[in-house]
């Protein structure tokens, strides 16, 4: 037979270790989306990502803060990450270059013109695009080998 103390102290164990599994269950599916990190670049605010359902649905939340919201796909529709952006004034001065972290880059840019170009390899993609002075201009660029 078990002493009562050792009785009670297994007891007192045993609801510790439920405890702190129960807790470490939740922890493991608390499933809240993060947003994707703000950047800054010469005063222009960006964010970049979209990887997963998740940080999309967060960086689709964002979009409407942003007065241009460019998404990045290759010749087959297919989404891409690690492209480098570079967006120009309509004087040809460029004023914005970043690589992205997913096939979503928004950037918070004055209403004008721009003309926006992104590189892969050897895919590129170059469009005109007006940002608006309210709303969010949506440019989607599809990368196309030479």
């Amino acid at each position: 037979m078990i002493p009562t103390r050792s009785r009670t102290m297994a007891s007192s164990l045993c609801a510790m270790a439920a405890m702190l599994f129960a807790a470490t269950g939740f922890a493991q599916t608390d499933t809240t989306p993060a947003e994707p990190t703000v950047l800054m670049q010469h005063g222009i605010r960006y964010v970049s990502g979209g990887i997963g359902q998740d940080e999309a649905a967060a960086m689709k939340k964002m979009a409407e803060q942003y007065s241009l919201r460019v998404m990045v796909a290759g010749q087959g529709g297919e989404y891409l990450s690690d492209v480098d952006v570079t967006i120009a004034s309509a004087a040809g001065k460029q004023i914005f270059a970043a690589r992205t972290d997913g096939p979503f880059l928004l950037v918070r840019l004055p209403a004008g013109h721009y003309r926006v170009s992104a590189t892969n390899g050897q895919a590129t993609a170059t469009h005109a695009v007006v940002v608006p002075p309210r709303g969010t201009a949506r440019l989607d660029l599809h990368l196309k080998q030479p």
